[in-house]
Formats: structure tokens, sequence, C-alpha cells
């Protein structure tokens, strides 16, 4: 229950950050990059410390690391940049129905039943999107074209990162998911490092 806890109090402090930068600070990659980079460095050293350098990866598991890691820093930074094109609310409602895909992937390649509370669960997904966006009329901040082509591809790439995780799983179960958090924010810290510098 601490687990659930803590994670959602990351996400909120998450998503604020990352609107509080897009609303002070010019979307530049190089800005971005150092936001992340500190962060992901920051990430990397907690999961070292729980002791997930400990164990090395195969090579598999590595190359899906590296993939994962690339994955999240253009997630990481798109979000901003969503975020800082249209309303925050709408922005992160549409990228957190990413959780749709790996339910979807789940039900579709990996044969898991649609249970009656996924199907409840993704139809009450879409019925909030549909009445935020009919609700949302009044918003001072609404984004164009750009911003829901962005934000949806944000959206895309968000849950693709939930489908490599369920890929190490699968195709890597004697890999630590501990060892490839490691592993994956520390190759995300290195590129964000390398796009500052």
């Amino acid at each position: 229950m601490q687990y659930a806890i803590a994670a959602i109090v990351c996400f909120i402090l998450q998503n604020m950050a990352n609107k509080e930068f897009s609303r002070r600070f010019n979307c530049q990659i190089s800005g971005l990059a150092l936001f992340n980079a500190i962060a992901l460095t920051f990430c990397a050293g907690a999961i070292a410390l729980a002791g997930g350098a400990a164990v090395p990866l195969s090579g598999g598991a590595l190359a899906l690391a590296a993939v994962f890691a690339v994955n999240f820093v253009i997630t990481v930074m798109l979000i901003v940049v969503s975020m800082s094109m249209g309303p925050m609310g709408a922005t992160v409602l549409i990228i957190n129905m990413s959780m749709m895909l790996p339910v979807t992937a789940g039900i579709v390649a990996w044969g898991e039943s649609p249970t009656a509370l996924k199907l409840i669960g993704i139809g009450c997904m879409i019925l909030v999107l549909v009445l935020s966006a009919l609700g949302g009329k009044g918003d001072p901040k609404r984004g164009g074209i750009k911003w829901l082509l962005l934000t949806i591809i944000t959206m895309i790439c968000n849950g693709v990162l939930s489908i490599q995780q369920k890929l190490l799983s699968l195709w890597f179960p004697g890999d630590s998911a501990t060892s490839f958090s490691f592993t994956a924010f520390a190759i995300a810290a290195l590129l964000c490092w390398a796009l500052v510098l």
C-alpha cells in the first residue's frame, strides 16, 4: 500500500514539475535535457542504493533497457512540450489514456482474458475523456491540432513503456526488474547529459 501511495504522490509531483517547468522556461531541448538529466540521475542513484546495480542484465535485457531508455527520454520530453502547448488537465488525461495500450496488448497479443473490470475501466477512461472535452469549452488555453497530435504521440510512447516492461518479464524472466530499471534510467540519464553538453 505504501508503494501505491508513494507512486501516486510522485506522479502528482512529476506532473506539477513538468507543467511548472513548461510554464517558466522555454521548452528548448537543452533545457528539457538538463531538467530530465538531473531527475534521472537521482532516480538511477536511488535504485543503485536499493541494490539495482548489483546484478548485471543479460544481453537481450540490456538491449531492451537501452530501447526503453531512448523511449523514456523521448516520452518525458514530449510530456513537457505537450503541457506547454495546451491545457494541463486535458494533456494529462490524454497521456494517461496510455494505460489502455498495455491492457489491449495483453488481451490481443498475450491472450489475457478481457475481464469485465478491464472493459469497464477502458469504457470509463473513454467516457471521462469525452466528458472532459465537452466540458472544456471555456478553457482559455485550448490546444490546437498540433497540440492534440503531439499529445497522442506522447500517449503512445508512454503506453509503449509499459509494454516494454511487460516484455522484460516475458522474454527475460531471469533478469531482475530492479536491475532493468537501474540500467534504463542510467542510460536515459547519460542520453540527457549528452544532449545538455
